[in-house]
């Protein structure tokens, strides 16, 4: 039950603590590390506009960790059940946030 594509509600403390750690290993500074080894091992780009509205197929090399980001690790903060976990990810999201904003302004020459 505390996979991201398992549709399992988990029931018990145990589970909700379970499911949550699992979703806060997957963002903040050692969920985009994951994000690019994975993109690397997979030889996908480092970026990428993510299409409006769907997910491509994530083991395409025209999935990037930008698609991760949009289409995955942006919203798991409002999947966790228990408030530490919630305090937790306040930080690691706004750090999510930060640094794709910053990686797509870097690409574009904006900065």
């Amino acid at each position: 039950s505390h996979r991201f594509r398992d549709e399992v509600v988990p029931q018990t403390l145990e589970a909700k603590v379970l499911s949550d750690a699992d979703k806060l290993d997957a963002i903040g500074a050692i969920g985009i590390a994951r994000a690019y080894a994975l993109a690397g091992r997979r030889g996908q780009r480092l970026w990428a506009e993510p299409p409006a509205g769907s997910l491509a197929e994530s083991r395409s090399t025209d999935y990037t960790p930008v698609h991760e980001f949009t289409f995955k690790l942006s919203w798991l903060k409002d999947a966790l059940f228990t408030a530490t976990a919630r305090q937790i990810a306040e930080e690691r999201h706004r750090y999510l946030v930060e640094f794709f904003a910053r990686l797509e302004e870097e690409v574009q020459g904006k900065r």
